[in-house]
């Protein structure tokens, strides 16, 4: 599917500078799939890393055993800010899974 990968740089007077401003911004959960089925189901085909781990040990993104994209990430009640880091973003276990 084509895709694009863009970069957007905001001003200083418009970047997010905390938890609260970039949960505004990202969603690291994916959208309800009874409430937003087509929604769900492009995220699903389009933005999720894998399958990799001991699921598919031969993927590129294996080294030692294990994802170098830190895949699977934790689950998390809240962001939080990393320094010199991207943020670990809200991420709650609410019991959905799902197989590519």
């Amino acid at each position: 599917m084509p895709h694009a990968h863009i970069l957007f740089i905001l001003h200083s007077d418009h970047k997010p500078r905390g938890p609260d401003e970039y949960d505004r911004m990202v969603s690291t959960e994916l959208p309800d799939k009874d409430a937003h089925p087509t929604l769900f189901e492009v995220v699903k085909s389009c933005m999720l890393h894998g399958p990799c781990g001991t699921i598919n040990p031969h993927s590129p993104c294996m080294a030692d055993d294990v994802c170098s994209k830190g895949y699977p990430k934790a689950f998390t009640e809240h962001t939080t800010d990393t320094t010199g880091s991207y943020p670990t973003y809200h991420r709650r276990d609410d019991g959905h899974t799902f197989e590519r």
